[in-house]
């Protein structure tokens, strides 16, 4: 009787251990499933901030073109401007030196 006593005890202690080792395993599978979802949402993320930063380096391209553009734009009006005004100021240097140059030429009284 003592050993068939052990046997049922045994068998309890068995059922007791497979029970918590059936807890254990789905558990893990728990576990298993929230790490590989966590994953896919890192991949998700990971694939939008790409997105975003070439999003954003293509924007940053764009202004510089537009930038450079503007400042090539810039000094080649201001570079025609002050051709113009060097022009203008020689042109009225010459009249004013044929005029110096007249008077001087004309007899004085």
């Amino acid at each position: 009787m003592d050993c068939r006593n052990t046997v049922k005890d045994l068998d309890r202690q068995m059922g007791s251990v497979n029970t918590k080792m059936d807890k254990f395993e789905t558990m893990v599978v728990a576990i298993h499933e929230q790490l590989n979802a966590m994953k896919e949402s890192n991949d998700k993320l990971t694939a939008q901030v790409t997105r975003l930063e070439l999003s954003i380096n293509s924007r940053f391209t764009e202004m510089d073109d537009k930038f450079t553009n503007l400042e090539s734009s810039m000094e080649s009006s201001m570079d025609s401007r002050f051709k113009k005004m060097d022009q203008s100021m020689n042109t009225q240097l010459q009249g004013m030196n044929s005029r110096v140059a007249e008077l001087s030429s004309e007899p004085q009284m």
